[in-house]
């Protein structure tokens, strides 16, 4: 990471880093880590990930933020290497790989949760039961294997936790989507 970070540094403007697409967390990604490291770099805005790992691989860009899902085959294979990731602690499939914030770039933590969800209005009685089954399911070792494998980093968190993290997102995202330039299409 130090000698990307180096290169960006020594010729400012001179490479570019792919993302999933304008306004997309990997462009966002990108511009805190930019910001972090006070480095300079061109975004390639291309349509997700299927587009943009190809150019990554060959050279066309220097750097990506992408789910470990979409990049673990590609590291296993050689073919990219993970530098470092922007959750919050280690992710298993890296274990090697850094946390931003271990790298001093404090301000970037993307855990990208999934959730499970339900409609609003959904009755109470019914809200338990459907997260006690999400409790049970993530407490099983063949589940929690799978959804590693997956590149998912399984946890279980009530839903009063699940909408403090949304809360906390939908306050974050959008005001650095508005300082990259990304628009509602």
């Amino acid at each position: 990471m130090a000698e990307l970070v180096a290169r960006l540094k020594a010729a400012p403007g001179r490479y570019n880093y792919a993302s999933q697409g304008v306004g997309s967390l990997s462009h966002l990604e990108s511009a805190l880590f930019l910001d972090g490291s006070k480095a300079q770099a061109e975004h390639v805005p291309y349509k997700g990930s299927a587009e943009a790992l190809p150019g990554l691989m060959s050279g066309e860009t220097a750097f990506m933020f992408d789910s470990v899902a979409s990049v673990r085959t590609h590291v296993a294979a050689g073919k990219l290497v993970a530098l470092g990731t922007s959750a919050s602690g280690r992710v298993p499939q890296f274990p090697d790989a850094p946390t931003m914030a271990e790298l001093g770039i404090a301000d970037l933590k993307a855990d990208n949760p999934f959730a499970f969800v339900a409609p609003a209005g959904t009755p109470p009685a019914v809200i338990a039961v459907l997260t006690d089954a999400v409790r049970t399911a993530l407490a099983d070792p063949k589940i929690i294997e799978t959804l590693t494998r997956a590149g998912m980093v399984p946890a279980f968190q009530p839903p009063k936790d699940i909408a403090r993290i949304a809360a906390e997102d939908l306050a974050f995202w959008p005001g650095m989507a508005r300082r990259v330039g990304a628009k509602k299409e």
